[in-house]
Formats: structure tokens, C-alpha cells, sequence
């Protein structure tokens, strides 16, 4: 079982995702959260495999959020969801 952390400031976005992977067996949503910094804060407590975060948030951004989980949780890989169009964001 594959332990997601899904991380969103957008209900729609967060609910879009939890339902395309609430279809495979081997993945579970510990939680979802809606900034960066609830991220790092809950990540020992959640202890997810894999934390979907988006780039573009209130408070922290998904960039610097990544930097304190890799630090804090090295196990864990990041994915970072962006919409943006920009190749260099």
C-alpha cells in the first residue's frame, strides 16, 4: 500500500484527485491539507510515502514546503502539481 499525502488549497482539485486514486487498490489518501505548511507540520505524524503537492498555494508554497519535508522525512518522495503553463516555474 502506497500512503499518498495530497496537499491543495482547491476543493475541486483535491476531490478530482482523491477520486482518480481511490480506484487503485494500492494507494491510500492519509490525509489532505490545504498549504504547505500544514504539510510539513502533519508529515511525521501522517508518515505518508508520497506527498501530491501543488506548487501555488496561501501561506507556503509548494516549493519551499518540499525543501522542509525532504529534510524532515527523506523517505518521502514529492510530486508537485502545477497548472501553469510557464516551463520555468
Amino acid at each position: 500500500m502506497i500512503r499518498i499525502l495530497l496537499v491543495d488549497d482547491q476543493n475541486l482539485v483535491q476531490q478530482g484527485i482523491k477520486s482518480l486514486l481511490a480506484q487503485d487498490p494500492d494507494l491510500e489518501i492519509v490525509g489532505t491539507l490545504k498549504d504547505g505548511r500544514s504539510a510539513v507540520t502533519m508529515i511525521a505524524e501522517l508518515c505518508p510515502d508520497v506527498v501530491l503537492l501543488d506548487i501555488e498555494m496561501p501561506g507556503m508554497d509548494g516549493i519551499t514546503a518540499t525543501k522542509y519535508i525532504t529534510r524532515l522525512a527523506p523517505d518521502t518522495k514529492v510530486i508537485i502539481l502545477s497548472s501553469h503553463e510557464d516551463k520555468n516555474i
